[in-house]
This record gives structure tokens, sequence and C-alpha cells, in this order.
């Protein structure tokens, strides 16, 4: 699970903005979670985005990005087309690219990772 295989690399978050889109029912919403990461080894807080899917189930606010229909797959990729959108992934590569230029220890990570 990603979730866990995260947990394992990020100590920590900060400067937490989270930005919200209607999800496809009424009760149903996209969250874009915006935030440095702390990550283990790693001198600079690269920013780093989340997106999630949420659900009212049960009178309850859950995030449900395990089984999407193809329905709310495509709404998730038309979504991030949104200018909004949009920017805040280049906002989050355009900071990751900074800071492998600024810092040695996370163009090591970055490069791992590309």
């Amino acid at each position: 699970m990603m979730i866990e295989s995260r947990a394992k690399i990020v100590t920590g978050f900060s400067n937490i903005k989270c930005y919200q889109y209607p999800g496809l029912d009424k009760d149903s919403y996209v969250i874009y979670a915006v935030s440095n990461i702390s990550i283990n080894g790693v001198n600079s807080t690269p920013l780093d985005i989340v997106r999630y899917y949420v659900v009212k189930q049960d009178g309850k606010y859950l995030i449900d990005n395990s089984s999407q229909s193809k329905e709310i797959s495509d709404y998730l990729v038309s979504l991030s087309a949104n200018t909004d959108v949009a920017a805040l992934y280049k906002e989050v590569k355009d900071d990751e690219e900074k800071c492998a230029k600024e810092d040695e220890t996370f163009k090591e990570f970055y490069d791992r990772l590309n």
C-alpha cells in the first residue's frame, strides 16, 4: 500500500494546505493536500502533493482511494487538467527541481525515484 511505503521514508509534514473540489456525488469530494515533507536522510523539505477521494459513508466522511470505478478515474483525470490543479502539480514539480539543485541529499533521493 502506498501509505505504508511512504511511512518508511517520510518522517513529517509541515505547512499543509488542502484544496477541495466536488466529487461525482453530492457527498463526495476530491482533496489535494500540498505540504512540505521531511524525508529520512534528506536535508531539505520539498513540496509534496497527495490526492484523496472522500466519500460519505454511514454518516462519516472517509478516504476512498482503493477501488475506484472507471467513472471516478476518468473524472480525476479530467480534474487534473483543471488550471488550478495543474498549477498545484507544477508548483510541486518546480520545488522538487529547485531542491534537487540546491540539496545533494535530496538530489540523490530524487534520482533514485526517477
